[in-house]
């Protein structure tokens, strides 16, 4: 985890589907293993917690576009391709998109 910024706060308003919804993103990005364990597995009960989802993309994206990544980006192009926030997600390439065996 890196250190977070003094000026980045953690979103007090739920994301809505607007260009706030980066908050939630850019708060992600310093969330620590164990925090991104917990909404994981919150995520299991509450497949449609937005803020979950969008705080994990920010953590996976810091990590280098983990491989877990996608499963939240392909979430919310299903289930959200309306947001603001779907014209600015990170687009998979070949070699990082593992083939189903």
């Amino acid at each position: 985890m890196s250190k977070r910024p003094k000026w980045i706060t953690e979103p007090e308003i739920d994301p809505n589907g607007s260009k706030d919804d980066h908050r939630h993103v850019a708060w992600g990005r310093y969330l620590s293993k164990t925090q991104t364990a917990h909404l994981e597995k919150g995520l299991l009960s509450t497949p449609d917690d937005l803020r979950a989802r969008l705080q994990l993309i920010g953590y996976y994206q810091e990590q280098n576009l983990d491989p877990r990544i996608w499963c939240h980006v392909f979430w919310m192009i299903e289930h959200r391709s309306r947001d603001w926030f779907c014209y600015y997600l990170p687009v998979p390439r070949p070699s990082s998109v593992k083939k189903p065996s």
